[in-house]
Formats: C-alpha cells, structure tokens, sequence
C-alpha cells in the first residue's frame, strides 16, 4: 500500500476542502447554547475532541491532522480509533486513509487557541521546516472551527530551543474543535482509501438534547499505562513529520481534570485520555497526549 505523500495530500486537501467552500460563515458559538436557539431542531454544536500525538497543519484552505506512524516497537499498544464517548461507538481509524469531516459550518480562517500558554504553534517559514506527511499513519482534514480550546494544560514555564530542537515543557494534553452544524444528520466522517475511493465512516454524532450538542472523538495514544519512556520515543517519531525541526519532551508531569472545560457540552470526564477512560484513571502518562501546530 503506498505511503501517504504530500501531493496527494495536498492534492486531495483541496478538492475535499473546497467542496463545501460556499458554505456561509455560521454564528458564534456563544449565541448558540442549543439546536433550538440556531433557528433548527436539528442543528448543533458538534465538538472534535483530540486524545494523543498529533501535528496540525494549517493551510490556505483548511486543516491537516496528522499522527505519526510509530513503528512496530511502539505501534503493538497503541490505538487509533473514532467516535463517541461510549465504547461501543468507537471505530478504528485504517492505516493508510484520509477522513474529512463533513456537514459542519466554518470560519475562513484559522482562530487563535483559548490558552496560548500551552500552544505548541510553529511557523514552517520562520523555523525553515516542512510536513512530510509520509511518516504520518493517516490523515484527518477539518475545516477552520469557530473556536480553539487547549484543555488539562501543563506549564512548567516556556519552551525553550537550541537551534532545531525545541524542549517541551508546557502543552495541552486535550484539544477540542467546535463546530456549528446546520443539521446533525449530515455530520459524519469521509472515509478516502489510497485508491480515492469514498465512503461514509461507521459513526453518527449520539446528540445531547439538554445542549445540543455532540462530540466526535479522536484518539492516537496507548490503550494502556505506559512508562515515560513512550513518551519520548513517540515525539522523535513526530520529529520525522516536521524535519528539521525536531521535539524533545521534558516534563513527564500530568494535569487533574478540569473542574470546567468552557466547552459547551464537554465534561471533565471526557478530557480523559483512552486508558485513563478504560481503566477508572490509572492511564499512561498523558504526556503522550499534545498537538504540534504547523503554520505558514
């Protein structure tokens, strides 16, 4: 099976992307506080929620997720899986596809992140770097959300670099995407195999009628505790995505809960990374659990 490379990523972004490009710009999300107040029974705040490893490419038209493909010393307990916060609508995530979340509202550009003291943002310009999207296992395309939030953050002070290298020792362990959405029966997941075959993704957003909302859920991390020593290995095979520039991670610290996210219809509990979620919060280190914004 051929390997992701960045033609046909860039390739595929833009027709996936721009199909939905005369879409109008939808309310912001603080005048939304459920389906009925947008003018629709059926319209809702859908949140994308990230668990794990990531790099987030923000391009002209949208944004790029990418998960590092870790290799067969890391990948035996690592997951990647989608869906809702219930484990029997959790599905894999394929080896080698592209998804691109379809029936959502979005802006024209990117917004800023609620908390930029956690915000691993990079700018490929003034670092000199690159996405080389063949190291990534697959790739998620997301249209420009109405709102950023990095959740359960650690700041151990700044970042600090020594040329290429940038130290981590502040980041978001989970990072939410929000959305509006006309009509939740039209949100859903494209499914893009190697051979530009389409089709839907075994998932449909489960909608909290006290809200109006829903949450998709996005996970690239361990299914079970692990030692610190994943943690690094997993960001030096992020490392190989944004060449030269490389990440070295130097706190192994967790974060509690979030008493409140600030995220309408997101609770603390659903900040939880998988095996912290599967086994009552003795999970691996959630260190394991950032995401690398690239920028122009």
């Amino acid at each position: 099976m051929n390997k992701l490379s960045r033609r046909s990523v860039l390739k595929t972004g833009a027709r996936l992307t721009t199909l939905g490009a005369l879409s109008s710009l939808f309310p912001l999300l603080t005048s939304c506080g459920g389906g009925s107040s947008a003018g629709s029974e059926r319209s809702i705040i859908l949140n994308v929620v990230c668990h794990g490893l990531f790099a987030m490419n923000v391009t002209d038209l949208g944004l790029e997720l990418f998960t590092p493909e870790l290799g067969d010393e890391l990948n035996e307990k690592h997951m990647y899986k989608a869906g809702s916060w219930d484990k029997d609508l959790v599905r894999d995530l394929e080896k080698q596809r592209a998804y691109r979340l379809r029936g959502v509202q979005y802006r024209s550009e990117c917004p800023q992140p609620s908390n930029s003291a956690c915000d691993l943002r990079f700018s490929q310009s003034k670092k000199k770097f690159t996405i080389h999207p063949q190291f990534s296992r697959h790739v998620v395309y997301l249209p420009f959300p109405e709102k950023i939030s990095l959740l359960r953050c650690i700041n151990n002070g700044p970042n600090t670099e020594d040329g290429n290298v940038i130290y981590i020792k502040s980041l978001s362990l989970c990072q939410v995407f929000s959305y509006f959405a006309p009509d939740y029966r039209e949100v859903n997941l494209l499914e893009i195999s190697p051979n530009n075959r389409t089709k839907s993704f075994d998932w449909e957003p489960r909608v909290e009628p006290a809200t109006g909302t829903a949450n998709l859920h996005l996970w690239a991390e361990p299914s079970v505790r692990l030692l610190p020593y994943h943690a690094g290995m997993a960001y030096r095979k992020l490392s190989l995505m944004t060449h030269p520039l490389a990440f070295r991670l130097k706190t192994y610290d967790t974060a509690p809960l979030d008493r409140d996210t600030g995220v309408l219809g997101v609770s603390p509990e659903e900040e939880q990374g998988w095996s912290e979620w599967a086994n009552g919060g003795e999970g691996s280190y959630p260190t394991n659990c950032s995401l690398v914004r690239s920028v122009p």
